[in-house]
């Protein structure tokens, strides 16, 4: 067959397979068939506030491994997520808490570490409840209020 091509469309088929392999060996389905552990991604990110409380929730596409502290002075909850990288979706983070929330001043995303991003959620006050738990599949919320 490949007698019957020109130099050219020959290069191109090449390089259209080529990155067609490149782009299969790097997605999460082909890491799974590979039997490589795929990491979750953050797909969205949701801020319910409340008069009681604000509700921070991550959408993933698969289970999120989390821990979690607080610090103080000032005060802030700080959230760990395991095995996910940081994308576009956590650097904009800053963006989605409104100036007139009622408990959160900040909330903010970065790499801690290899393989752990790190949330921080700047509290405006102490407050009386402050936690986070695992929701169904990919979900993750955290909540800081009265």
């Amino acid at each position: 067959m490949s007698e019957h091509l020109p130099d050219h469309t020959r290069r191109q088929l090449i390089r259209f397979a080529g990155g067609a392999s490149l782009v299969l060996l790097v997605t999460p389905l082909a890491q799974a068939a590979r039997g490589k552990p795929v990491n979750p991604s953050v797909l969205a990110v949701r801020v319910w506030p409340a008069a009681d409380y604000t509700r921070v929730t991550l959408e993933s596409d698969a289970a999120v491994k989390f821990s979690q502290f607080t610090v103080k002075n000032p005060e802030r909850l700080v959230v760990d997520l395991e095995g996910v990288e940081l994308n576009g979706v956590l650097e904009g983070l800053a963006g989605k808490i409104a100036g007139d929330d009622p408990y959160i001043k900040l909330l903010r995303a970065g790499r801690f570490k290899p393989g752990v991003v790190r949330l921080v959620m700047e509290l405006k006050t102490e407050v009386g409840a402050a936690g986070v738990r695992a929701g169904a599949g990919g979900r993750v919320r955290t909540s800081a209020g009265a």
